[in-house]
């Protein structure tokens, strides 16, 4: 039978014969089995007609026929003539693309933010107008959008405009070479172009004390803000250290013996003080305290020209751990009379000493005063016989006065 016959006669079939023998509405495949059977038993007038007419015997057959010329007719013209698939159409590719389905407009504007600008104009150019009004510094990579003027979820037509700014990346800044420059230059300079300074320290024999030695990264480099940078700053020589002797008491000559003997320089300032000639009565750097070879200590020596009848120098031991700035002042019935140098307890040596004047014999009070709060506390009542340039404590207690002054932090 001819193919324009098949179709002329399956379309001769009355529709009611038809459904009269076919499965049953939403029949599977798994209905063809028992259960399916007894959905389609004929009666006796459907199976008479089925017997006589001999087209319906073969209507599976010609359904399967039909199903053929169907398939052929819809899906040979799409084939290759090569015998393979025509190749899947660009816009198909684009839409299994992730980012190019992030980037559809039927729910809205999409975000750019974070996308490059290349990958936003290769799936939106042909739909959307994608300006760049400026091209900034910021935390994003170089390239990439981060910032838009549409709000993502507006609607939006083809060919509208949308603004964008994109990052030229981190701005950076420049590190110079910072060899031999001064710690606290280098460290301003480092702050100020907005790095961090990460310190550290090491002996060197050709850098002077305080310089920088090199830094990590080495300069000229450049830089994100807010990076660290590590300085390493020279100790000076490698030399071994001492431990500072207490000079205090000692005359000039023995004190200069014993710096030597201990690799120290010394340098001394000349005060009027009614001590013997040459006397050291202070020095700069605590006793006991470790330095360099070399280091220079400075010392305060008695002149003993200024020397006069009717003066005497009471001393004051400084308790240990005391610290701060104070002075000393002497008073009679009520009036200052005398008032010694400032000092440091932890310069001192561990005592300081004050000079008062008079006749015959006198009761003072000596006060100690803290210079950095001006608080005060009575240390005790002296009894002074300036004829025999003698002194004593008659009540009270320095410890004590300290103490009462917290150490210098109250």
């Amino acid at each position: 039978m001819k193919t324009e016959d098949l179709l002329e006669e399956i379309g001769n079939v009355s529709q009611d014969l038809i459904a009269d023998h076919a499965l049953p509405d939403g029949a599977s495949s798994e209905q063809t089995g028992r259960n399916a059977k007894k959905e389609i038993v004929m009666n006796s007038k459907q199976k008479s007609e089925y017997i006589k007419n001999p087209f319906i015997r073969r209507l599976p057959a010609v359904a399967a026929i039909a199903a053929v010329v169907v398939a052929a007719v819809v899906i040979l013209p799409k084939l290759d003539l090569r015998g393979t698939q025509p190749p899947v159409p660009a816009a198909s590719i684009e839409q299994e693309d992730e980012s190019s389905s992030a980037l559809d407009l039927t729910n809205g504007m999409p975000s750019l933010i974070g996308m490059s600008l290349d990958e936003v104009r290769a799936v939106l150019d042909d739909q959307l107008d994608i300006v760049v009004v400026s091209r900034e510094y910021s935390s994003e990579e170089e390239g990439i959008i981060f910032d838009q003027d549409v709000v993502p979820g507006s609607p939006v037509q083809k060919g509208d405009l949308v603004n964008v700014k994109v990052s030229l990346g981190a701005k950076m800044v420049q590190l110079p070479d910072m060899k031999g420059w001064t710690y606290e230059m280098a460290k301003n300079e480092i702050l100020r172009i907005g790095l961090f300074v990460d310190k550290r320290s090491a002996y060197d024999d050709t850098v002077p004390e305080g310089n920088v030695i090199s830094t990590d990264p080495a300069g000229p480099i450049d830089l994100e803000p807010g990076s660290y940078v590590r300085m390493t700053v020279s100790l000076g020589p490698n030399r071994n250290t001492v431990a500072v002797p207490n000079f205090v008491g000692m005359d000039w000559d023995l004190a200069q013996t014993t710096a030597a003997g201990m690799c120290l320089k010394l340098e001394k300032t000349e005060v009027d003080d009614p001590a013997p000639a040459g006397t050291v009565l202070s020095q700069n750097i605590a006793v006991g305290e470790e330095v360099s070879e070399e280091t220079v200590i400075e010392l305060t020596i008695a002149k003993g020209a200024a020397e006069k009848e009717g003066a005497l120098r009471i001393s004051f031991t400084i308790p240990e751990g005391a610290n701060g700035h104070y002075h000393i002042k002497m008073m009679k019935d009520g009036v200052v009379t005398s008032v010694s140098s400032a000092f440091n307890p932890e310069n001192a040596a561990g005592v300081t000493s004050i000079t008062v004047e008079g006749e015959g014999e006198a009761d003072l009070v000596a006060v100690l005063v803290n210079d950095d709060t001006l608080a005060e506390a009575t240390i005790g009542t002296y009894h002074v016989n300036y004829a025999d340039g003698t002194s004593e404590l008659k009540s009270g207690s320095i410890e004590e006065a300290f103490r009462q002054l917290n150490n210098g932090n109250e």
